[in-house]
């Protein structure tokens, strides 16, 4: 709209790429660079890379919106033929990428133009969110988009496994393992061929298979621990090991279900620097019992102490979701009553743990308090999408089947 009011001033001349005109900024004292957006990755391709040449051998100033074309803003990553700028206005906030590598010899000046987004809309997650988590990238090759491990189920819980797994994969993990009981493992795997199966010859994780499943780990980006997996003496003293040695290794790990039982041994010697890669996901009941009172009254402000008191990342569930890390917290408005039913906290742990495959996998910090925002929104979104179209009573494998379309719906929203 503002295009066409520009056009039709009398003020600006129009040219089209190749056209007449093209890339020639004879006469002028000033050339603005708003080729691409922040969400733009990787190299540049005609007609962009011409024209960021143009940009870069004009001799007058040269001022770019947000970040210089071919400059990621999250990574510092310069792009062959990126503009040089002699000054930068970036929008509402700095992007840390613009600091980093060798980003400040194509900056210039940062100055940072507010554009009325109020404070507290930061704090909603939302499709920005999800743009966050990378596409594929055009050469992409098996593995490129993250690799997951499941740990979780028994004799009992043959479900919460299979759910999570299925999950991650939804979410865009190339590859998924699921390490438990042999006859769900193999069952997972017959069924869904996307699955692939890390069996233990037990009705229950031992502290005998923390081995086995520690090898299987080495090839993944992101673990899930606890779905299904029961909460006997053993079983806990294993996932609490796993904690401990997954973590220290650097490894990030979203905890949910039974392996909440197991999170305060677990962590017992670890710093803050192994800390800071794990993800809890409790509901009000568990938050409540790892902080030791009766019952949750104010749950914004009890994520907040529990991640303060353990160093970790905290998704409380609820009617509204609060995510908060050591430093930042949010919270997230997606998602209907109808979710409430079994399986979609096992479903929420598969997402979160795909979406920080794909950025690790990319060589993108995990930046988990993000990752989490965006995997509370999808799987909420999901959960809404699941109930316009089915109707009020779904099942957390109708969120599954959904997840596409959410992710779908947000990249077309968010620019990602």
């Amino acid at each position: 709209r503002q295009l066409k009011v520009l056009a039709s001033s009398g003020y600006a001349r129009l040219v089209k790429p190749w056209g007449k005109g093209w890339g020639d900024f004879t006469g002028a004292d000033v050339v603005i660079d708003g080729l691409l957006g922040i969400g733009a990755r990787g190299r540049l391709r005609d007609p962009i890379y011409t024209l960021a040449r143009a940009v870069r051998e004009h001799q007058g100033l040269r001022l770019s919106i947000d970040t210089p074309t071919g400059v990621d803003p999250d990574t510092g990553d310069v792009a062959d033929g990126a503009v040089v700028a002699d000054v930068t206005v970036t929008l509402y906030k700095p992007k840390r990428g613009l600091f980093l590598g060798n980003a400040p010899l194509y900056t210039g000046r940062v100055l940072v133009a507010p554009i009325g987004i109020p404070p507290e809309v930061e704090k909603i997650a939302g499709p920005g969110d999800v743009a966050r988590i990378p596409p594929r990238p055009r050469d992409a090759h098996k593995g490129m988009g993250g690799r997951v491990l499941v740990v979780g189920g028994s004799r009992w819980y043959i479900g919460a496994p299979l759910l999570a797994a299925l999950s991650a994969a939804r979410a865009g993990a190339d590859l998924v393992y699921l390490a438990g009981p042999r006859h769900i493992a193999f069952e997972a795997a017959s069924r869904h061929s996307t699955i692939i199966p890390v069996p233990i010859d037990d009705e229950f994780i031992q502290p005998i298979h923390v081995e086995h499943i520690l090898g299987a780990s080495e090839r993944v980006h992101a673990v899930v621990i606890g779905p299904g997996a029961g909460a006997g003496k053993e079983t806990l003293e294993a996932l609490s090991v796993l904690i401990r040695e997954l973590a220290s290794r650097g490894k990030t790990i979203v905890i949910d279900a039974d392996g909440l039982k197991a999170v305060e041994a677990g962590i017992q010697g670890l710093g803050g620097e192994h800390r800071q890669h794990i993800i809890l996901t409790p509901h009000r009941g568990e938050a409540a019992r790892l902080l030791g009172v009766e019952r949750i009254t104010d749950p914004g402000s009890a994520a907040k102490e529990l991640s303060s008191r353990l160093g970790v990342v905290v998704v409380l569930k609820g009617p509204i979701d609060y995510i908060c890390g050591p430093s930042a917290c949010r919270l997230n408005r997606t998602g209907t009553p109808s979710m409430s039913v079994g399986g979609t906290g096992d479903v929420l742990s598969g997402v979160i743990a795909g979406f920080a495959a794909r950025r690790i996998a990319l060589g993108l910090s995990p930046d988990l308090v993000n990752v989490a925002a965006a995997g509370v929104y999808i799987v909420g979104r999901a959960g809404e999408l699941a109930v316009e179209r089915v109707g009020e009573n779904i099942s957390a494998l109708d969120v599954v089947e959904y997840i596409s379309r959410a992710l779908a719906e947000a990249r077309s929203l968010g620019g990602g």
